[in-house]
């Protein structure tokens, strides 16, 4: 059986609930049948690239919510349909979608505000959807890892370029409590979504000090690899680079972190490689290994940290506190 299924890991909406969706929209679709038999968990993991603890537990979601079955010694299969959720909430849901699509909203633009509506539903105890909107995912990442130590938010990260491709931005992005976007991008929100100016958060990042006392310690004769997934964030590596002065030359290597595999022998050659830490915050990413095995030849990684400034964190935790006491 084809899965077809597609996980975000740059989606605030942790990895087990995306596959219970992608499973359970494939059964009431029926493009998974009953009857059809499902990867083993520890196959749908190693092909998903997720733990099988994952797997195993948004599993055992669709068993108790009767989309899935499981054969004694078989495996697991596709719940008959009698099994299954209320085909009569099925046909509102379905019904209720088709009125959003004839009014021309898109499919991801459907899904936020619904993801949103249910979460905040599911969550109504002080719970504060945060928004965060930037043209790059090592950005957003960053964004994402600071402000999740702030207490009951609930986060979630647009590239821009998804933000101007929808139809209706206002109506999508009006489900979020407020908006982080950075300095560069402020203006252009402000004006795509102008009704939500007020709702918009402008934060400053730079550097932090063990990101810039790194830099200065790279010898200035050294050959330096800059790996980065996005090329908007490499860019933003290296005016930072060009602002600290530093004389190193470098060299750019922009990789997908959906690859199977990279070219990595040019790395080799490389005395130091600047990185995005969110290859240093998320364990998944293949090519940590590649860059495992650069420190183990004796290469040296400095991890470019693109911190949100004192004074932007302080505003955007005394508006999470206003909010908190709102609801």
């Amino acid at each position: 059986m084809e899965h077809g299924i597609s996980i975000d890991k740059y989606s605030s909406v942790p990895v087990y609930k995306q596959l219970y969706v992608n499973i359970a929209q494939a059964v009431a679709a029926e493009s998974m049948r009953p009857s059809d038999k499902l990867p083993s968990e520890r196959s749908l993991s190693a092909q998903l690239g997720i733990s099988r603890g994952t797997v195993k537990r948004a599993y055992t979601l669709l068993i108790k919510d009767g989309f899935l079955t499981v054969g004694r010694g078989s495996g697991t299969y596709v719940a008959k349909k009698e099994a299954g959720p209320d085909r009569s909430c099925q046909d509102k849901i379905s019904a209720f979608i088709s009125d959003f699509v004839s009014e021309g909203y898109t499919v991801p633009e459907i899904t936020v505000m619904f993801r949103a509506a249910a979460e905040k539903k599911q969550n109504s105890d002080g719970i504060i959807q945060v928004a965060a909107i930037d043209c790059n995912p090592e950005t957003l990442e960053i964004i994402r890892h600071q402000v999740a130590i702030l207490a009951n938010i609930r986060f979630a990260g647009f590239l821009l370029h998804e933000i101007t491709s929808y139809s209706y931005p206002t109506n999508v992005l009006d489900a979020f409590d407020f908006i982080l976007t950075t300095t560069t991008h402020y203006d252009d929100l402000a004006k795509l979504i102008s009704p939500l100016e007020k709702k918009i958060v402008k934060t400053v990042l730079s550097p932090d000090v063990n990101t810039i006392a790194g830099l200065n310690a790279i010898p200035k004769n050294a050959n330096v690899g800059i790996v980065t997934e996005s090329a908007r964030f490499a860019h933003i590596i290296e005016s930072n680079l060009k602002n600290l002065n530093c004389g190193f030359t470098t060299e750019t290597f922009v990789i997908s972190e959906q690859s199977d595999s990279y070219a990595f022998k040019a790395y080799n050659e490389k005395s130091y490689l600047i990185i995005p830490p969110a290859y240093a915050l998320m364990p998944m990413y293949p090519i940590n290994k590649q860059i495992s095995d650069y420190c183990r030849h004796g290469g040296n990684v400095v991890i470019f940290n693109y911190t949100i400034e004192r004074g932007s964190f302080i505003y955007i935790e005394e508006k999470a506190k206003n909010f908190a006491k709102k609801i």
